[in-house]
């Protein structure tokens, strides 16, 4: 049973490093060490791979491949610190 007490959410724009390390931040200070993160974002267009556009593309790529990067530079370093997460 997952106990909300313990359950922080925050929205950040994932495509945005600044915005990530922002709210990074923000929560470290609020909460302290995360041990664990969950990062639900993924965009995938719906139609076939010869007709996505540029922007289509570099959205995928910000979303769900990039994202994971600002992810982990905010919080990875605190987690090594404490060797746990």
């Amino acid at each position: 049973m997952l106990n909300f007490d313990l359950c922080h959410l925050h929205r950040v724009d994932v495509t945005s490093r600044e915005k990530v390390l922002e709210i990074g931040n923000k929560v470290l200070s609020e909460v302290g060490t995360v041990t664990t993160l969950v990062q639900n974002a993924g965009i995938m267009p719906q139609h076939l791979f010869l007709q996505h556009t540029e922007k289509e593309i570099r959205s995928t790529f910000d979303i769900n491949v990039l994202a994971h990067f600002w992810i982990l530079q905010a919080f990875l370093p605190k987690m090594i610190e404490q060797n746990r997460g």
